[in-house]
């Protein structure tokens, strides 16, 4: 009997959103969950938890540059209540306002083994892939930032800690935020528990005609191919598969 993965089950529930998805978009909001540590008297931890969002709301013009405006809340959160950001093809910029200069942050167009800098902060790419969340292909890309230390970014997403900490929060000062959901106009388009979807691209391999013609094919739409698939990609067993 042949059974569906999830990713196949969500191909089939709804069409599938391929192509380069930008994170900066008027409406979108990242939700988070920021954790606080302490020592009491007795030298014992405890810790206080709090939520904290990210959003974006409408834009501006510094230097002759348009720049999303994004905002932040609770505003006595140690992260500056508004920020401006911009989107240059994959990559990701924030522009400082005390420095009047602009910052990487993220660069979706990465690929395995690539070596690049944050911040002054030098990682490698450790592996690319795509999964399927909502109906929508993203990009992911894990980070090797050394001594086990590893990140996810996601295309459209961002990564798995505060906009502003792409790298996630390196210091030791006792505030620990985690990305809970993000949405845009309401619509979910992604949860924490998203980062550690089963990935699609590293699974795609070749397959011949006479391969699979007893195996059920469906496209990248989600739909049942009924006669032998031509050459092209299509889902099989979970998985795309390039048949020559």
């Amino acid at each position: 009997m042949f059974v569906l993965s999830i990713a196949t089950l969500q191909a089939l529930a709804t069409p599938v959103e391929t192509g380069y998805h930008p994170m900066l978009e008027v409406g979108k909001v990242w939700n988070y969950e920021c954790v606080h540590y302490f020592l009491d008297d007795q030298g014992k931890i405890y810790y206080e938890k709090s939520p904290y969002k990210e959003w974006i709301e409408g834009d501006t013009i510094v230097n002759g540059v348009t720049y999303y405006k994004m905002h932040s809340s609770p505003l006595d959160f140690p992260v500056a209540s508004e920020s401006l950001w911009r989107e240059d093809g994959c990559r990701v910029y924030c522009y400082g306002k005390t420095t009047k200069s602009e910052v990487l942050m993220y660069d979706f167009g990465l690929k395995t083994g690539d070596e690049l800098s944050i911040m002054d902060f030098p990682f490698e790419v450790s592996r690319t892939d795509t999964i399927l969340v909502n109906g929508t292909e993203r990009k992911r890309i894990l980070l090797n930032l050394g001594g086990g230390w590893k990140v996810n970014w996601v295309e459209g997403i961002g990564g798995e800690g505060l906009l502003a900490e792409p790298l996630g929060h390196l210091l030791s000062d006792g505030n620990v935020s985690r990305l809970l959901s993000c949405y845009k106009n309401d619509s979910c388009l992604f949860t924490a528990s998203d980062f550690e979807v089963q990935g699609m691209t590293d699974a795609v391999h070749a397959i011949t005609h006479d391969d699979g013609q007893s195996v059920v094919f469906y496209d990248l739409q989600g739909r049942r191919v009924q006669n032998k698939p031509a050459k092209g990609v299509y889902i099989r067993g979970g998985r795309k598969v390039v048949v020559k």
